[in-house]
């Protein structure tokens, strides 16, 4: 398909296809997804039919919610945070996306602490529309921006100190990247590729070169 998955498309990521979290729920891993998923949101296309045992998030974008509803626009969607396969939300506080994501993956790795097991955890955030949780709002120099990457900074520290908590820091693997280089025509809220060149949806350095 040549487009994302909006909320009113019936497709996803074929269930013929093996993913990583299917590898690893057959070597034993107990498997988790929490956040943003996007690989389609129709019964039979979400994180449980694709190899993961637990999932808390959203199914598609966070930009694909009712702040889009202006006079005059019919968009008619609204933004599910989805526990499993039930959605338990509609339109959640998106301020509170990035802490509520990670207390998600803290209580599975907490659960979990015996076992295998494999975490995937895609932020919604810094994705447009940005938001961060009262406690970093205005806290940054590079403002709303920087607020979101600090909160998630932290928050990625707090999967750390849990490892760490649960003496699991040295038999755990972490690795942290992003999808995709800034989304410009949003200025200071679509982040920086500093000098390269283009940005998301491009071809060029600034649009694919990632922290990894």
């Amino acid at each position: 398909h040549r487009h994302v998955i909006f909320p009113g498309y019936d497709y996803g990521l074929h269930t013929d296809e093996v993913t990583l979290a299917d590898l690893l729920h057959d070597r034993g891993y107990v498997t988790g997804c929490f956040g943003k998923w996007h690989l389609g949101h129709r019964p039979g296309l979400l994180p449980l039919d694709q190899g993961f045992d637990v999932y808390a998030g959203l199914p598609y974008s966070n930009d694909m919610a009712q702040y889009h509803r202006r006079a005059g626009n019919d968009y008619q969607f609204r933004l599910p945070w989805m526990k499993g396969n039930a959605v338990v939300e509609w339109e959640p506080d998106q301020h509170l996306l990035t802490r509520r994501t990670t207390d998600a993956v803290l209580e599975f790795v907490t659960q979990n602490r015996n076992n295998a097991f494999f975490a995937y955890v895609p932020y919604s955030m810094p994705h447009i529309p940005i938001y961060a949780s009262p406690e970093f709002e205005g806290t940054s120099p590079r403002g709303r921006y920087g607020d979101v990457i600090e909160e998630i900074d932290r928050n990625v520290g707090r999967v750390l100190d849990r490892l760490d908590e649960l003496g699991l820091r040295d038999d755990t693997i972490v690795l942290f990247s992003s999808d995709n280089g800034p989304w410009l025509p949003f200025k200071l809220d679509g982040g920086s590729a500093g000098p390269l060149r283009g940005g998301k949806g491009t071809n060029w350095e600034g649009g694919q070169h990632v922290p990894f």
